[in-house]
């Protein structure tokens, strides 16, 4: 369980930085991301 929730958050981190390096991060917001992150 631990690990699942380790991989989710690097995941989350790999997400936010990839649609930041891509200038997407309002599209992030609208597809809700931002939600998942909280």
């Amino acid at each position: 369980m631990g690990t699942t929730t380790l991989t989710k958050a690097v995941l989350m981190i790999i997400r936010v930085i990839w649609f930041r390096a891509n200038g997407i991060d309002a599209k992030a917001h609208e597809w809700g991301v931002g939600g998942v992150r909280s």
